[in-house]
């Protein structure tokens, strides 16, 4: 799996020999790349990712949200951030667009949404409640509720600062 805030597109499954052609395309994409036989179940695994892709940035722009109005510096919390609990790879790719308050595109909002969105219904198809991810969920929603669906999913920073 790549790991990355995209998401993890080197999550394969379904038929053995069509991944084996596919093999070498993939591996200049990813330094892991993983197969299952079960189809669907990359799909599943790409969604609950990109479920903790969501929380975990939800949980950094809230902390920063949260230092600022306390009175500490942006650039001096992510810095304590990257360097304790905080220290991730989704912290290390939105770092700059926190910083500097750039929320172009990379993964939108409206995506991260839908992921969101299908692994909730997944959640309640295996009758699985699934509480942080109904909260992130609607987090999103309310940016996709101002018209900002199309910005970067970072762009939540903006709503929760503005609480």
């Amino acid at each position: 799996m790549k790991c990355s805030p995209q998401g993890t597109s080197n999550l394969r499954s379904g038929n053995e020999e069509a991944y084996r052609i596919v093999l070498p395309y993939l591996q200049r994409l990813g330094k892991k790349i993983f197969y299952f036989k079960e189809p669907g179940k990359a799909t599943k695994l790409k969604l609950i990712n990109n479920f903790v892709l969501g929380a975990f940035m939800v949980a950094i722009e809230e902390a920063v949200a949260l230092g600022e109005k306390a009175g500490i510096e942006k650039s001096e919390l992510i810095e304590i951030l990257e360097n304790g609990a905080g220290n991730s790879i989704v912290l290390k790719a939105k770092k700059e667009k926190l910083l500097k308050e750039d929320f172009s595109t990379h993964f939108s909002v409206k995506n991260l949404l839908k992921d969101l969105t299908y692994a909730y219904d997944l959640a309640k198809s295996v009758r699985k409640p699934v509480f942080l991810n109904a909260q992130v969920k609607e987090i999103y929603t309310m940016a996709f509720s101002r018209g900002i669906e199309d910005e970067d999913f970072s762009v939540i920073y903006q709503l929760l600062k503005a609480l």
